[in-house]
C-alpha cells in the first residue's frame, strides 16, 4: 500500500511502521563504498542534497551518522529505489533501526534539474550523532571527500579502520 507524505504531514511522525522503498544513503551505502553490495538491485535515481541535514564521522571512519541540525548544513546523497521490501529489511539490519538509527522522510534536492524527491534517510538524533560533541562534523557534508581527507579507502574493510579514540575495544563497531 503506497501512501504520499510530505516533511511535517501527521503521516510523516509514522515513519518507525513503514518499510522504505526509496532511501536517501549518505555513507557506507554509498556505490563504491564498504556496504554497497546491499544496493544491489536497487535503481539510481542520482545524486542531490538534503538540506539541513549534518553528517559526522559518528564512528570515526567506520561510519557517519546523519542528524538533522538545520541551515545552513547539508548532506550530499545518493537516492535508491529499493526492489522489494527485502532489500528495505536488509538496511534496517544493517542500521540496526529502530535501535541504533531512525528512518525519515525527507525532501532531496536533486542535482540535474527537476522536483525534488522524497525518500528514507536513515537519522539519529544530535546528541548521538555527534557523540555528545566527541564525533567530528563533515564540513562537506559528503562522506566520501571525509574517507579522501583521512587517507581511508571508500570499501575498506572494518579491520583496516582504526576506531575512533577510546572506543579500542567496544565490540559494537562493527557494521
Amino acid at each position: 500500500r503506497s501512501r504520499a507524505m510530505t516533511p511535517g504531514s501527521a503521516d510523516a511522525g509514522r515513519a518507525r511502521d513503514m518499510v522504505p522503498l526509496r532511501v536517501a544513503v549518505y555513507g557506507t551505502l554509498l556505490p563504491g563504498c564498504r556496504n554497497a553490495a546491499l544496493m544491489a538491485g536497487s535503481r539510481s535515481l542520482g545524486s542531490g542534497v538534503a538540506r539541513g541535514v549534518g553528517l559526522f564521522a559518528h564512528l570515526g571512519a567506520r561510519c557517519p551518522a546523519a542528524a538533522r541540525l538545520g541551515a545552513p548544513h547539508a548532506a550530499r546523497v545518493e537516492v535508491f529505489d529499493l526492489p522489494d521490501l527485502d532489500a528495505a529489511r536488509a538496511l534496517d539490519r544493517l542500521e540496526r533501526y529502530p535501535e541504533w538509527y531512525d528512518r525519515e522522510l525527507i525532501a532531496v534536492e536533486m542535482e540535474l534539474e527537476g522536483p525534488d524527491v522524497m525518500a528514507w534517510i536513515y537519522i539519529m538524533p544530535h546528541e548521538a550523532a555527534s557523540r555528545e560533541g566527541g564525533a567530528e562534523l563533515i564540513a562537506s557534508g559528503s562522506w566520501k571527500q571525509y574517507l579522501d581527507s583521512v587517507g581511508v579507502a571508500w570499501d575498506a574493510p572494518l579491520e583496516k579502520i582504526p576506531p575512533p579514540p577510546g572506543e579500542e575495544g567496544n565490540t559494537n563497531l562493527a557494521r
